[in-house]
């Protein structure tokens, strides 16, 4: 539901359909097939999608223009220059990637989020490459505002980061997803482990009993097709990424 005159921005005919739109999922956990049945996708038209795609560029520029709103109204106010500005969303959307729509599996269409930050006593202007995590978000801005971090605090700051030391980047960043209502073939918890080869996730079902897996190689497979959970050649990684998942489950709990 996108008001006008946003709603007429972007041209459906001008859109760039995701390939995946077709994606074979047989090698995918069975929740994917049962989501893609839930959202319609076997029956929505490429059109229809097209449509759906430009209504979610257009919220997105309704979104930002309200935040220049916001921004311009902070200078008037005289507010910009002490003031530390973080922009970011909860999730990504999937939008006919793996003939998905949504959110709510582990892909980095659903995962990667945008993530800026503005420091209003540093001038400089750059892109920070490296794995953060949103909880890192709150003690940057305790740090950036010089307020020591709580002891209980999980995240760590990105100031350095935000510097240009991408040596201070996470070798890794979970994820969770818990789904309480819906189909009973869908998951009842998902997670994570993104590195800058891997992406791993793991599911377990609780109306069936089952657990599934997936594994992509991030630098080979970008567009995550080739699922290598169940390739004997890499049991031994994904028995690394499930004790990694156990370890940082146990700490943050």
């Amino acid at each position: 539901m996108v008001p006008e005159p946003y709603n007429k921005l972007y041209n459906p005919a001008d859109i760039i359909l995701p390939t995946t739109i077709e994606e074979d999922l047989s090698s995918k956990p069975a929740s994917q097939s049962v989501h893609h049945a839930m959202w319609g996708m076997g029956c929505t038209t490429q059109q229809q999608l097209r449509e759906i795609t430009a209504l979610y560029y257009a919220h997105i520029t309704f979104i930002d223009e309200q935040i220049g709103r916001v921004l311009a109204v902070m200078d008037e106010q005289g507010l910009t220059d002490n003031t530390i500005i973080a922009f970011s969303s909860d999730h990504g959307e999937l939008l006919g990637n793996h003939g998905l729509v949504y959110k709510g599996k582990m892909y980095n269409e659903s995962l990667r989020i945008p993530l800026l930050i503005h420091d209003a006593s540093d001038t400089a202007s750059q892109t920070a490459q490296g794995l953060v995590s949103q909880i890192d978000i709150m003690p940057t801005i305790l740090d950036l505002a010089g307020i020591p971090l709580p002891d209980w605090s999980q995240g760590r700051s990105m100031r350095t980061l935000m510097q240009g030391d991408a040596s201070c980047a996470r070798q890794e960043v979970f994820a969770e997803i818990k789904q309480i209502a819906g189909s009973n073939a869908a998951p009842g918890y998902i997670t994570g482990c993104r590195t800058n080869d891997f992406l791993f996730s793991y599911e377990i079902n609780h109306h069936s009993g089952t657990c599934e897996g997936e594994l992509y190689s991030v630098k080979d497979d970008p567009r995550q097709i080739n699922n290598l959970y169940r390739d004997p050649a890499h049991a031994e990684r994904v028995a690394h990424f499930k004790e990694q998942i156990l370890n940082w489950f146990l700490a943050t709990q």
